[in-house]
């Protein structure tokens, strides 16, 4: 066609040229003879450059060789769609995908004369159908629901997903109006929901709590969001769902984790506080029924208040153990006479109205704990029972039994308390244990009942159990790892030892803690040195440290902490005996002070009796220094 008008070349031959399909005509061997336009930029070569060369020489490849003498020899046409190749000398390409058909060229007696070759690069459709297809396996398997209406609210799509979210078939939704399907099954929630994205055509996003026919109520994340075209043309919807039960359930316990251990961080520096209150109380009155007769009405009215002082000890335990579970001193006991000691007492305080059941299995074997912790855990729970049966009346049940449950081969001792009063609410089960939460008069209750309970039975390595159904009753099972030694008896009283006129550094903050453990001491026959100030203390034992035989100091002081202190004179003094008084246990590292050279850790409150001995021990110690 060169120096050609366009108009004057023939019309086949211009055809021939202008079409973009990529045509090639081949000889007997394979060898190019003519290649229009299309082929030759297709190829990456001059026209000019392929007449007279072999096709296979440029581009190698057995297969298809075998397929171009399979035509050659039939005089059959082949078709192949989509058929992959890869160019040897531009690797860049990658594979290549052709729709391409093969025909036989022949004469007037039926001979081949050669091979019309017209191909197709189809390499940017396939590629696109393969992304297309990836694409819709994934969405088809996501873990969210998926859900793609048209503009008249027509669905057009739903993955697996969202089917099984909704109990439905896809013949169920594909083609039919939403409305007339999920709104009518799942309320108009929903319906609203796919409204709000219509009306705007802005993004939307929520949660909706679906209630099906049958099974649990789930939790769902919904984002419902306009598809436009190209022109911004909003030609749908589409509504992804996200199961987020699971994720509001831990969401919830993380928030309740967190929530007790802020609590148990209140509730210690309320314990810490109580401690300081009670000490004097109990101190002061033990002195004072020492220096009274026992058979006087004065000294009655003293071990009254003494006993109610105690109370608040055990009351304060129970604070100290939902802040950290993990004081009270444990022994093997058999838990069975422990219960029967609390049903006693329960039985001359429970009302006429309500009749107390028990069984109480003999060999229920024993258990690694504090008698007076399983005693409170045992009242409070009966407590509980008896508020929820105060109106009406009812039966209270308490049983004691052995249990193959838990996770060690010797199982565990089963407390079972439970009523049949008005039951509790979904609600109030999530959060009965925390701290002075109740849902009684709050003239009557501080709340604290149940956390004790939670606390002391997480420090005896046990579990709890609660059922309860609102109008018909609770029943808490309260697990105890048992243990197979018997109970160690039980030791006398020891005397009371005292002093002999050896030196003490007594340091405390509180005036009233101060005095009272002072005259104590002085009453037991030491020699004591009072200071409330810890930095005066420190330089009162510095200017003389060999004049004392003793150290005790509080932890909680504002001008330096106890544990501080401590230090501070060991390094001097490394000989000199130091005891800690603490109220809350959960401020120190009790084996690393101990390892420093403390001597002892007392746990305030403490009784006269406490003092005398842990002091003479103490100081009677011997230590290789």
């Amino acid at each position: 066609m060169k120096g050609k008008n366009w108009t004057e070349v023939p019309l086949p031959e211009r055809i021939f040229s202008s079409l973009h399909i990529m045509i090639a005509f081949l000889d007997p061997e394979f060898n190019f003879v003519r290649v229009n336009d299309a082929y030759a930029r297709g190829s990456g070569h001059d026209a000019d450059f392929l007449i007279g060369k072999n096709h296979f020489h440029l581009f190698p490849n057995e297969e298809n060789e075998r397929i171009f003498r399979q035509v050659l020899e039939s005089g059959e046409p082949y078709t192949a769609n989509a058929k992959p190749f890869e160019y040897r000398d531009r690797p860049e390409l990658g594979i290549t995908y052709w729709d391409w058909n093969l025909q036989p060229l022949t004469d007037v007696k039926g001979r081949v004369e050669g091979l019309i070759l017209c191909l197709i690069d189809v390499t940017s459709r396939e590629r696109a159908l393969g992304d297309y297809i990836r694409l819709a396996a994934a969405v088809e398997n996501a873990r969210e629901g998926i859900l793609i209406l048209d503009r008249q609210g027509v669905v057009r799509y739903a993955n697996a997903r969202f089917v099984r979210n909704h109990g439905l078939t896809k013949n169920d939704l594909l083609g039919h109006d939403y409305k007339t399907l999920l709104v009518e099954k799942f309320g108009e929630q929903l319906a609203g929901i796919l409204n709000e994205s219509f009306r705007n055509g802005e993004p939307w996003s929520g949660q909706y709590r679906q209630m099906p026919d049958k099974g649990p109520p789930a939790d769902l994340a919904v984002t419902a969001y306009p598809i436009t075209g190209g022109e911004g043309i909003i030609s749908g919807t589409m509504v992804v769902e996200h199961d987020i039960t699971e994720e509001l359930v831990l969401r919830k316990q993380i928030e309740q984790k967190n929530k007790m251990e802020a609590l148990g961080t209140l509730a210690g520096g309320v314990a810490h506080d109580f401690n300081n209150i009670l000490m004097p109380i109990i101190v002061n009155l033990e002195l004072a029924l020492m220096e009274i007769s026992q058979e006087s009405p004065t000294a009655e009215h003293l071990r009254l208040s003494l006993a109610a002082a105690k109370r608040g000890v055990d009351f304060v335990r129970g604070i100290i153990s939902f802040s950290r579970p993990s004081s009270g001193e444990k022994e093997v006991i058999e838990i069975s006479s422990v219960v029967r000691e609390a049903l006693d007492f329960l039985k001359s305080t429970i009302p006429g109205n309500i009749k107390i059941l028990h069984r109480i299995c003999s060999g229920a074997g024993a258990v690694l704990g504090n008698p007076s912790q399983i005693y409170q855990i045992l009242v409070n729970l009966c407590t509980n029972a008896v508020d929820a049966m105060e109106t009406e009346g009812g039966v209270l049940r308490v049983r004691l039994e052995n249990t193959p449950r838990g996770p060690k081969a010797e199982g565990h001792v089963k407390l079972t308390v439970s009523d049949t009063g008005c039951g509790m609410s979904e609600t109030v089960i999530e959060r009965m244990f925390e701290p002075f939460f109740s849902t009684k008069d709050k003239s009557r209750r501080a709340g604290m009942g149940l956390s004790v309970v939670h606390g002391l039975v997480r420090a005896h390595g046990g579990f709890i159990n609660v059922q309860s159904v609102n109008g018909e009753g609770t029943v808490f099972e309260v697990f105890f790892p048992r243990v197979e030694a018997a109970p160690k008896n039980q030791s006398e009283e020891a005397e009371m030892p005292g002093g002999r006129g050896e030196r003490i550094l007594l340091i405390d903050d509180d005036e009233a803690v101060l005095r009272s453990l002072g005259k104590v001491l002085v009453r037991l026959g030491y020699d004591v040195v009072k200071n409330k100030n810890a930095q005066d203390a420190l330089k009162y034992f510095l200017a003389a440290p060999e004049s004392f035989d003793l150290v005790i100091t509080d932890q909680i002081m504002p001008d330096l902490l106890g544990s501080d202190l401590a230090r501070k004179i060991l390094s001097v003094r490394p000989a000199v005996p130091v005891i800690l008084c603490i109220g809350h246990d959960e401020t120190i590292d009790a084996p690393a002070l101990k390892s420093q050279g403390l001597r002892e850790i007392l746990l305030k409150p403490v009784n006269i009796g406490m003092i005398a001995q842990t002091v003479r021990c103490v100081l009677d110690e011997e230590r290789e220094l």
